[in-house]
C-alpha cells in the first residue's frame, strides 16, 4: 500500500519528506514537516497546538489522538507524498521510561561477537516485556533504545574479528505508555493505507543527541516541563538513571495566582514575561517571593529525588531545558554550590541552559533554524531522528 500511495501522490520527485511531531506534555504538541533533496533540508510548515487544561493525562488522549490525524492529514495533503519518515516523540505525561540491563553469558567466549547476538538480546526483550503492569495500569512497549553495550565490563562501540568475551550486556531505554493511548497511537499507522511511524521517547531522543551529536558523554539533563519535572544522566555514553518528580511551572503559576488573586492565564503571562517587563513595584515584589519560594520547593525535590535514586555522583554538567528553564531566578539558585554538596565532591557544577540551537547539524537552506529555544530541544532531536 505504501508503494502504490508513493506512486500516486509522489511520482518524478527527488524530495524526501519527513515530519518530526513532539508530545512532551500535556500543554503542548509541537510539529514541524521538512523535506531533503541534494543534501539540502528545507523548513515547510510548523504548527504549535496547545491542548486544554485538564487534570489527567487520560482526559487529554482523544484530544491528542484527533490532533495528531489532523496534523498528518493536512502535512500529507499538502505535499502531496506519503512521507520518507515520521517519528513522534512522547513526554513523561504520556509515557513510562525504564532503564534495563540485560545480561547474558556466552557459550563460547573466545568466538568473536556477532551483531546478530546483540539483535537477538534486543529481540528476546521485546518479546518478553512487550507489557508491563504500572502502578497499577496496563502499559505497552511503544519503544527500546539500546545506549551502552559492554563485553566482560568493558564498553564497546563496534563489533570486529578480535571482539570477544564471557559476559555480554546492553543497557536498554524502554519506554511505555498506558495500553489505551498505545492502542490510539499505534492506529494512526493506518491513516492513508499505511503511515511510516516511530515513537520514542523525548528523554532517549535528546540523550542521543547530546551523547553522539554534542560528543558530551556526562551529564545530567533536567526538563522542567509544566506539571513534572524529568531528570537523565548520562556516564560514560550510557544512561544509569532517567526518572520524574510531581513539580513544574504549573505549580509557580498557581502560587502567582493565588498571591495575586488573578486568573491561571494571566499569572501565566506574568511569569513568563519577569524580567523582561516591567511591573509595579508591589507586583514585583511578589511576584519575585512567590516564585522564590517556588523554586526553593522545586529544588528540595530535585535534591531529594536525586537522594533517592542515584547511585552515582553527579555529572559536572547539569543542563536545564523546558519551559521552566527560562525563570532567571530558578538558573541563579541552580549556579549556588549549597544544592548539590551532598551530592558529589566536586566544588562547582556547571549549570547551563540547552536550547534547540546547540543541537549540531539543524540547518535548514531557506531559513533560520525554525525551532528554538529551551522549550523546542525535544523537537529538535526528533528532526535528528526523523531522517536517520
Amino acid at each position: 500500500m505504501l508503494s502504490f500511495l508513493r506512486q500516486l501522490f509522489g511520482r518524478g520527485r527527488s524530495e524526501r519528506y519527513f515530519i518530526a511531531i513532539d508530545v512532551g506534555s500535556n500543554t503542548a504538541i509541537r510539529s514541524l514537516l521538512f523535506s531533503e533533496a541534494a543534501h539540502d533540508r528545507i523548513s515547510l510548515q510548523k504548527q504549535h497546538f496547545e491542548l486544554p487544561r485538564r487534570d489527567t493525562y487520560a482526559d487529554l488522549v482523544p484530544l491528542v489522538d484527533a490532533h495528531l490525524r489532523r496534523i498528518l492529514s493536512q502535512y500529507v495533503k499538502g505535499i502531496r507524498a506519503v512521507p520518507t519518515g515520521i517519528v513522534i516523540g512522547l513526554g513523561s505525561s504520556f509515557a513510562v521510561n525504564d532503564i534495563r540491563t540485560v545480561r547474558r553469558e556466552r557459550p563460547k567466549p573466545e568466538n568473536a561477537v556477532e551483531p546478530e547476538e546483540i539483535r537477538g538480546i534486543l529481540d528476546g526483550f521485546i518479546a518478553t516485556e512487550t507489557e508491563r503492569t504500572i502502578n497499577g495500569e496496563q502499559h505497552a512497549l511503544a519503544h527500546l533504545m539500546p545506549f551502552r553495550v559492554t563485553l566482560d565490563g568493558y564498553p564497546i562501540h563496534a563489533v570486529s574479528p578480535t571482539t570477544a568475551g564471557r559476559i555480554l550486556e546492553v543497557q536498554i531505554f524502554a519506554t511505555y505508555v498506558p495500553s489505551a493511548l498505545w492502542a490510539r497511537l499505534a492506529g494512526l499507522r493506518a491513516l492513508w493505507g499505511g503511515m511510516p511511524i516511530r515513537f520514542i521517547s523525548d528523554q532517549a531522543a535528546i540523550a542521543a543527541v547530546v551523547i553522539t551529536l554534542m560528543n558530551v558523554p556526562d551529564a545530567a539533563l533536567i526538563k522542567i516541563g509544566a506539571r513534572v519535572t524529568e531528570v537523565t544522566l548520562l556516564a560514560d555514553g550510557g544512561i544509569p538513571l532517567t526518572g520524574r518528580f510531581a513539580r513544574g511551572g504549573d505549580d509557580v503559576t498557581r502560587a502567582i495566582a493565588a498571591r495575586l488573586r488573578m486568573s491561571d492565564a494571566d499569572a501565566e503571562r506574568i511569569k513568563r514575561q519577569l524580567g523582561a517587563t516591567e511591573l509595579p513595584r508591589d507586583t514585583l515584589a511578589a511576584v519575585t517571593g512567590v516564585v522564590t519560594g517556588e523554586v526553593e520547593i522545586w529544588l528540595a525535590n530535585l535534591v531529594q529525588f536525586f537522594k533517592d535514586n542515584q547511585r552515582m555522583i553527579l555529572p559536572d554538567r547539569v543542563y536545564l531545558y523546558g519551559g521552566g528553564a527560562g525563570l532567571a531566578l530558578l538558573r541563579q539558585r541552580l549556579a549556588a554550590k549549597a544544592w548539590y554538596h551532598d551530592l558529589t565532591f566536586r566544588d562547582e557544577l556547571g549549570v547551563m541552559p540547552l536550547t534547540a540551537e546547540d543541537i549540531p547539524g539543524l540547518r535548514f537552506r531557506n531559513a533560520v533554524s525554525p525551532v528554538r529555544g529551551p522549550e523546542e530541544v525535544a523537537l529538535a532531536a526528533l528532526i535528528h531522528r526523523a531522517d536517520h
